[in-house]
Parts: C-alpha cells; sequence; structure tokens
C-alpha cells in the first residue's frame, strides 16, 4: 500500500506542478501582450504628437512666409514707386501739373538717403532647427534653406 500511496502522491505532485506551469505561461503571455500593447498604444501617441507638432511648425512657417511675403511686396512697390519719380525727374519732356506736384512731394525723400527694413523675425527658424521631430521631407528642406 505504501508504494501505490508514494505513487499517488507523486502524480498529484505532477499534476499540481503541470498546473502551475501553464498557469504561469498563461500569466507571463498575458503581461507580454499588455506590454506590447502599451508599447503599441505609445508609439501611436507619439507619432500623432510629432504629426501635430509638424502641423504647427508648417503653419508658423507659412504665417512666416505670408507676412514676409507681404513685406517683400511693400518693398518692391517701394522701389517701383521710387524708380518711377527718377524717371519723371530725368525726363526730357515737359511734366504735367500731377507730375509736378507729385515729384515737389516725393523729391526730398528721394534726395535722403532712405532705408527699408524687411521685418523679418527669425522667430520660426530658429524653431525648425532647434526641432529633432520634422520627418516631412517639406519641413526638412525649409530647415536646411535657414542653415
Amino acid at each position: 500500500m505504501k508504494l501505490f500511496n508514494k505513487k499517488r502522491l507523486e502524480q498529484i505532485q505532477w499534476s499540481g506542478l503541470k498546473k502551475y506551469t501553464l498557469y504561469a505561461i498563461g500569466e507571463i503571455l498575458l503581461v507580454v501582450v499588455g506590454i506590447l500593447i502599451a508599447l503599441w498604444i505609445n508609439n501611436w501617441n507619439q507619432e500623432t504628437t510629432a504629426i501635430k507638432k509638424q502641423r504647427d511648425i508648417a503653419l508658423r512657417v507659412m504665417s512666416q512666409l505670408k507676412k514676409d511675403q507681404t513685406n517683400i511686396r511693400k518693398f518692391i512697390d517701394t522701389l517701383e514707386f521710387q524708380s518711377d519719380l527718377f524717371d519723371l525727374l530725368l525726363t526730357e519732356r515737359t511734366l504735367s501739373q500731377a507730375e509736378r506736384k507729385t515729384l515737389d512731394e516725393e523729391l526730398p525723400y528721394l534726395v535722403t538717403v532712405q532705408v527699408f527694413i524687411l521685418n523679418q523675425q527669425d522667430e520660426t527658424l530658429q524653431i525648425l532647427s532647434h526641432n529633432k521631430a520634422i520627418d516631412n521631407p517639406v519641413l526638412k528642406i525649409l530647415e536646411s534653406i535657414e542653415s
């Protein structure tokens, strides 16, 4: 009888070890799956954040480009106006009364030194140059133009 009790005890212990091993493997798989899901969510969140950051930078760049374009357009208009005034001043034909009046009003500004400063801000370029999350090729091109 002792021999049978010993065999039965071994089988119970073996069966328990088998169940425990299966349980442990199941727990390990659940933990691994949980970690993989958490990593996937974290990666997705980081990608979403990077896309929002890139969009914000792109909007800033576009806004700055529009401001620069407006300032350059004003500068070109001023130069064209001054060129027209110089053409009037140097013309050999008789000027009309309106042309003479325009020349009289604007001539002092043509004779003196006139400095036109383009109001360009480098804040956007600094953001571009210090941002490591730029994945968009267009933004990389803008960044390379700055340097």
